[in-house]
């Protein structure tokens, strides 16, 4: 099976290969289990059936392979919301963790901090991420960091608070590789939160983090670039950014890049394409966005007039603290403008 799985000194053929793998699973080669059943889960040169892939990572499983158990268990976990059935992805979890699996420890404590078909339990949850973080898991790193970082009260002993510790395994996991410990970990050097501030070191690991996708790295990296005090100045790349961050969701950065669109900084100057950024971030409880759509509206500025929708978003900016929402909605009532 492996030789037309590979193509090792025949053609590749992987159907035939899965041909061979089900045979020996069948005669109860676990090997085999392991490789058909990750062609079923995968759609790998066969038919997707992740149920029968279940069915085949269990047999290895139950025959005390850890890399059943835990492919078995990340399965059911992650397709139910039944909590019989994530009880038993715990259990297998558990097993393969308690076996040395850095990846079923990871997943184990995730289930452990949710309570998600176990008791909740955090400080055993720390135990198990600090356990997989210690065997090289670069996830479980990021997630003991953050854990530890503020601590949690809890019954007994609690979550301590460790910054210093939390910020080394934030540095580990970034050098690993983890996109969100590279963010975490330039916010903290960024603002000197538990260490020394260095905003320049800060910056190179924001913007790693944003290169590779990271949505909030994207939205403080255009920032640290429109700003121009850190790094050089540069709006074209600050927009890309905003832009960017903005497409995956993140409602603080259609604002900025609306900004840049409304006047021409970085980009050409489309105030139509503006106000649909300003309007997207108003409409998501950015307040500063709904005092900038609402001026735009007043007068008419790259969106039809509306006061009376401009005395709206004042006021609702105004009721979530905005000075300049107060301001404005204030004088509009004074003066009759946009209100019955």
């Amino acid at each position: 099976g492996l030789s037309f799985y590979r193509g090792d000194g025949v053609q590749k053929n992987k159907k035939t290969a899965s041909s061979y793998f089900y045979q020996g699973a069948e005669k109860g080669n676990i090997m085999s289990m392991l490789y058909y059943a990750q062609m079923l889960s995968e759609g790998d040169g066969i038919e997707m059936n992740r149920s029968l892939s279940a069915s085949y990572y269990k047999k290895a499983a139950d025959l005390g392979n850890v890399l059943g158990m835990t492919n078995y268990a990340r399965l059911i976990y992650g397709g139910t919301d039944s909590d019989n059935r994530k009880a038993e992805a715990a259990m297998y979890f558990k097993k393969a963790a308690d076996k040395g699996n850095d990846e079923a420890m990871f997943y184990y404590a995730i289930i452990l901090t949710k309570g998600d078909g176990v008791e909740q339990n955090k400080n055993l949850a720390v135990k198990y991420f600090k356990k997989s973080a210690d065997n090289g898991n670069a996830d479980a790193m990021h997630a003991y960091a953050i854990m530890i970082r503020e601590g949690e009260e809890e019954e007994g002993e609690g979550v301590k608070s460790n910054q210093r510790e939390s910020l080394m395994y934030l540095r580990r996991a970034a050098n690993k590789g983890n996109v969100n410990a590279m963010a975490s970990y330039g916010q903290a050097l960024f603002n000197g939160d538990g260490t020394q501030e260095d905003k320049k070191k800060g910056t190179d690991f924001i913007k790693k983090a944003a290169e590779r996708g990271q949505i909030d790295s994207m939205y403080v990296y255009g920032l640290i670039l429109e700003q121009g005090k850190i790094i050089s100045e540069d709006k074209k790349k600050a927009a890309e950014f905003f832009k960017k961050a903005a497409d995956k969701g993140h409602y603080e950065a259609s604002f900025s890049y609306g900004q840049l669109l409304f006047k021409g900084e970085g980009v050409d100057m489309d105030k139509k394409e503006a106000a649909k950024f300003i309007k997207k971030a108003a409409d998501n409880g950015v307040t500063n966005a709904m005092c900038s759509l609402a001026a735009m509206l007043r007068e008419g500025d790259g969106i039809g007039q509306n006061k009376k929708a401009a005395a709206e978003y004042y006021k609702k900016a105004a009721d979530n603290g905005n000075l300049c929402g107060m301001l404005n909605y204030g004088l509009m009532l004074r003066n009759g403008d946009g209100i019955d």
